[in-house]
């Protein structure tokens, strides 16, 4: 999806937050910083632990992304939580490269697999980069099926 696909998605579920269908939405960052601090001080986004941050920072695609959580009904990442899931795939990594040969697919569960490249690279990325909030569902899945180990391929 590109980022106009995604900017108009999130343009049409805030004009359905507010119940009007037939809202523009905001047009330039300032709009968009403004519409953010009135669902923030609405509560709308109280369950992000990084959105006041976000919001003084400025950060247009950090808040995006955390609109688009929202809207696709993806649980909230932070950057201590970030940092626990990249430690963890850190810790994991050598047995989890093992398990995914020749494929280099993990198996997220549901007939669901992502490549091992792709969550490794997405990870060095923050809680604010767009799909991160997908990414860090998967590594959550990954982590409740793999768990810790030993540096040793075993099968799930």
């Amino acid at each position: 999806m590109t980022l106009r696909t995604r900017i108009a998605r999130l343009e049409a579920a805030a004009g359905a937050r507010i119940g009007n269908a037939e809202w523009q939405g905001p047009r330039t960052d300032a709009e968009w910083l403004d519409y953010f601090r009135q669902q923030g001080a609405a509560g709308v986004f109280s369950h992000e632990p990084d959105f006041e941050q976000a919001l003084a920072e400025g950060h247009l695609l950090g808040l995006l992304e955390m609109s688009s959580r929202l809207d696709e009904a993806i649980p909230p990442v932070g950057q201590e939580e970030w940092r626990e899931l990249w430690s963890w795939f850190e810790r994991n990594e050598e047995r989890l490269w093992r398990l995914v040969q020749p494929s280099q697919l993990l198996d997220l569960g549901d007939g669901h697999r992502m490549s091992f490249g792709d969550i490794r690279h997405g990870l060095r990325g923050t809680p604010r980069d767009l799909r991160s909030g997908k990414l860090a569902e998967d590594v959550r899945k990954l982590r409740a099926k793999y768990g810790e180990g030993g540096g040793v391929a075993t099968t799930p």
